[in-house]
């Protein structure tokens, strides 16, 4: 019998912790956005967007909502 593996586990081992910063860098890989283009879209500089994206600021629950919505994306 195969042995079930959890999805977050799988992913942790290929893939490394889950982070909000790869979050951000996958929805904007995923819509072909440059950081100027996904920065523009978030109302947010540039530096800012990148210092998201490589874990040196976090963002509240409620300001990635925000992004969401203004990305038209989960």
């Amino acid at each position: 019998m195969k042995k079930t593996i959890d999805a977050n586990e799988y992913l942790t081992k290929s893939m490394g912790p889950f982070s909000f910063a790869k979050l951000m860098r996958g929805v904007r890989t995923r819509h072909d956005y440059t950081q100027r283009e996904m920065a523009l879209r978030l109302h947010i500089s540039v530096s800012h967007l990148s210092d998201i994206e490589n874990g040196r600021k976090f963002v509240s629950v409620e300001r990635a909502a925000e992004f969401a919505k203004r990305l038209k994306d989960s």
